[in-house]
């Protein structure tokens, strides 16, 4: 378990996506998350493939006042999961228009690196990009969408997974702007 900023609530280093409301898994919990509101966490645009702007914009203020950092579009609307790696891969796709911009030499590269630290790990991609964002500073969930449950495995073994220094060297050099 992960503790959200300085809120003291640990939860699961993961949130699976979805833009509506919601309770988590047992009420006393949901009000104490409640009764907590006050400014603990941040949810920017993170990903091996946007880390510019976070990293030198919000990163410092998330560190300077103690903010849990929930990184939306963690697997930049499925690209990091490596299943679009052409454009015939998004024709058709119900994330093309959010994946496809990424298809670019240095998203390949990235996409690249991945590859090489998932078989490295026999994992997936999508657990690799996942579990990088867990070995920056302040990220406590990431927040990534499952559109089938046989996505959830891949999603869910990024909170084991554990990168070695190396793996991050690999992935940072890959996806540095």
């Amino acid at each position: 378990m992960t503790a959200i900023g300085s809120s003291g609530l640990d939860v699961f280093p993961l949130g699976l996506g979805g833009n509506t409301f919601g309770w988590t898994s047992d009420r006393e919990t949901s009000f104490a998350v409640l009764d907590a509101f006050v400014a603990v966490a941040l949810q920017p645009h993170y990903n091996l493939l946007e880390r510019a702007s976070y990293e030198t914009s919000l990163a410092p203020s998330a560190a300077e006042f103690g903010l849990g950092v929930l990184p939306y579009c963690a697997l930049a609307g499925g690209f990091l999961a490596g299943k679009y790696r052409s454009a015939a891969d998004h024709a058709g796709a119900a994330r093309q228009p959010a994946a496809a911009r990424y298809l670019t030499p240095a998203g390949l590269g990235v996409l690249a690196a991945l590859d090489s630290v998932a078989a490295d790990h026999g994992v997936s991609p999508a657990t690799v990009a996942l579990a990088w964002l867990l070995t920056r500073p302040g990220v406590v969930a990431p927040l990534a969408s499952a559109r089938t449950v046989e996505q959830l495995p891949a999603l869910l073994a990024s909170a084991a997974l554990n990168l070695t220094p190396d793996d991050i060297a690999v992935l940072d050099e890959a996806s540095a702007t």
